[in-house]
């Protein structure tokens, strides 16, 4: 491998970073008006989601406000993470 695609390779994953960080803040931002507590157990879910993969970050930012709170409570029971109120260990 060359040095410029050695370069190329490296600022496609800098943007990718990048990409991911700014999924996550926006995450962050629309988890933070739901009005959940932090020690709410569908707040930890979520969470807990987030870190799952890119792609739930992806669907959660298109969500409607209306599904946010079924979604993380069906999600996070799929995930084996959430169990109505509190958070399957």
């Amino acid at each position: 491998m060359e040095v410029g695609d050695c370069i190329i390779k490296l600022a496609k994953m800098m943007i990718e970073n990048h990409k991911a960080s700014n999924d996550m803040e926006a995450c962050m931002a629309k988890l933070g008006t739901m009005g959940w507590d932090k020690s709410h157990a569908k707040y930890q879910t979520t969470l807990l989601l987030f870190g799952e993969s890119e792609n739930i970050k992806k669907v959660w930012l298109q969500l409607q406000p209306q599904t946010w709170e079924l979604w993380v409570k069906n999600a996070g029971a799929k995930s084996n993470m959430h169990s109505d109120d509190e958070i399957v260990h």
